[in-house]
């Protein structure tokens, strides 16, 4: 696709009081406006919506695959692109009002000078004072997804490390970072109450489920304030995090994998994002054989591709410090999302699971964390 001309709709945090909030309301006419930097002359006659994976995700946003018709040709519109719609309206809207900003700011500010990582972008808008989000996006198709109960392979986790390495290469310590703010967790509230209302919810959802103790030991010492949830970024040294790097999250592209789903972007320790990845989308034997190699491999691609004088030691050090980030993401998203039917519940369990096993096999006794 063509890189995007000027004109890519509202500003962030410009009212958008036309924003779609349904599938039903993005209609030729909106189409038609919103599209209108690739459009030229043509106009959207007809729009033909489908819902693009069967359901809403946990977060309550929605996607839709849009087949359009025009009037007439246009050279930079593709024949198909993808809707990501925030939740409708109420809590859920409230809660992710924060995340589907930071999405929308990513694609219009970061998206740009990252080429590759993402799907392109043609139009995004937010609306901060109701928590609505639009984005109309490059149809990356659904044949390469990695079904998250699956997870992800020796060769497709190497190539993921290293477009991730790329990524943080291309932000690391970037000054615009700063504005984006650490990276984000689900309703980006303090992880204490989450964490004293875990156990409840995970029995309500898992029943007879038990936190294993280097589990239990890490979130005590996460709500203590022993652990930081959040990065300090004043301590350095921080790049652009995805902050949900996940199976679901991934398009596995003829070239690198491209990621979705910015919703919790932020700065922060590359190895963040890596710890992420390697605990939620590798079932633990693939893990523990391919991990040394892949922490490896993303600390030298890292090197080679930025120029960065980081020491593995402290590399593998943040790597073990991710660990709490991916705890907090957990516990939020159990507490806080929609976790309802077996395939959610499934999903949760083996969340969990992997978890738990990376914490048993690197917290036996102890958390790996320093006092922030």
């Amino acid at each position: 696709m063509s890189q995007r001309p000027t004109g890519f709709g509202p500003e962030v945090g410009e009212r958008a009081a036309e924003l779609p909030a349904s599938a039903a309301q993005i209609t030729p006419d909106w189409l038609t406006r919103a599209l209108r930097p690739y459009l030229g002359e043509a106009r959207v006659i007809e729009a033909t919506l489908a819902p693009v994976g069967g359901a809403q995700g946990f977060s309550g946003s929605a996607l839709f695959r849009i087949t359009l018709c025009l009037d007439r040709q246009a050279l930079l519109m593709p024949h198909t692109l993808v809707a990501k719609l925030s939740p409708g309206a109420g809590a859920m809207r409230r809660l992710m009002s924060a995340a589907n900003g930071r999405e929308v700011r990513f694609y219009r500010d970061f998206a740009p000078v990252c080429p590759g990582v993402a799907p392109d972008c043609l139009y995004a808008a937010f609306d901060p004072d109701s928590g609505a989000s639009v984005l109309l996006l490059q149809d990356l198709g659904e044949d390469r997804f990695v079904p998250f109960a699956q997870g992800c392979a020796g060769d497709v986790a190497a190539a993921v490390v290293r477009s991730m390495a790329d990524l943080h290469a291309r932000g690391w310590n970037s000054p615009g970072l700063a504005s984006l703010g650490p990276v984000g967790i689900p309703g980006e509230g303090d992880f204490g109450p989450l964490w004293a209302e875990y156990p409840a919810r995970l029995q309500a959802l898992l029943p007879g489920t038990q936190i294993a103790p280097s589990v239990r030991r890490l979130g005590d010492a996460m709500a203590s304030g022993d652990v930081p949830v959040r990065p300090v970024l004043a301590e350095g040294p921080f790049t652009l995090l995805h902050g949900d790097l996940q199976a679901d999250n991934l398009v596995l592209g003829d070239a690198e994998p491209a990621f979705l789903d910015w919703q919790f972007c932020g700065a922060g320790p590359g190895p963040w994002d890596l710890a992420y990845f390697l605990i939620s989308s590798l079932e633990p034997p693939v893990r523990r054989a391919a991990e040394a190699g892949l922490l490896a491999l993303y600390h030298d691609r890292l090197r080679a591709a930025g120029g960065i004088g980081y020491d593995l030691v402290a590399c593998r050090a943040e790597y073990l410090r991710g660990a709490a980030r991916k705890l907090a993401v957990t516990v939020a998203a159990t507490v806080l999302f929609d976790n309802a039917g077996a395939a959610r519940a499934a999903w949760r369990e083996t969340d969990l699971r992997r978890l738990t096993a990376f914490c048993d096999d690197h917290f036996p006794a102890h958390s790996p964390q320093r006092k922030s």
